[in-house]
């Protein structure tokens, strides 16, 4: 539809140029009522085409400029990563548990390795000094759960 608006408002545009040349081969009178006619139907007719294809142009780009908004997964934390190994080796039963857990939570592995992880750190436990971390212990024995996923048993 706007490129038949458009296809006949270029035809008008031709007439009134014609008519500013010689209005006899527009058959108009005058060069003054020619123009009057010619440039007010190609006015008028690119408006229109404007307004019908403005509305759907905009709705097209309201299509199109709906992007979509990389979300970003939730990252998680080690909480437990600034302690060091004599504090862990101080604290109860269940919280080492829940502490290799969170470790092993953060690494994103399968929760049946919290005990070959438990194991691990127990032995590090007393055959490394105090005051490492938490962070450095627990890489260790994620390195050797990454080479041989049995190794830590």
């Amino acid at each position: 539809m706007s490129s038949l608006i458009s296809l006949v408002a270029f035809v008008l545009f031709v007439g009134f140029i014609i008519g500013l040349i010689k209005p006899s081969l527009v058959k108009m009178p005058n060069r003054k009522r020619s123009s009057a006619i010619f440039l007010g139907g190609f006015l008028a007719l690119v408006v229109v085409s404007a307004v019908l294809g403005g509305t759907e142009g905009s709705q097209h780009v309201a299509k199109n400029d709906s992007t979509k908004v990389p979300v970003e997964p939730v990252k998680k934390v080690f909480k437990y990563g600034d302690k060091s190994l004599k504090e862990y080796r101080n604290e109860l039963k269940e919280t080492r548990h829940k502490i290799v857990a969170n470790y092993v939570e953060f690494k994103g592995l399968p929760a049946s390795a919290n005990d070959a992880f438990y194991a691990c750190m127990s032995e590090f436990t007393f055959s490394k000094d105090g005051e490492l971390q938490l962070n450095q212990v627990l890489g260790w024995c994620f390195n050797d759960y990454e080479r041989d996923p049995e190794s830590l048993n």
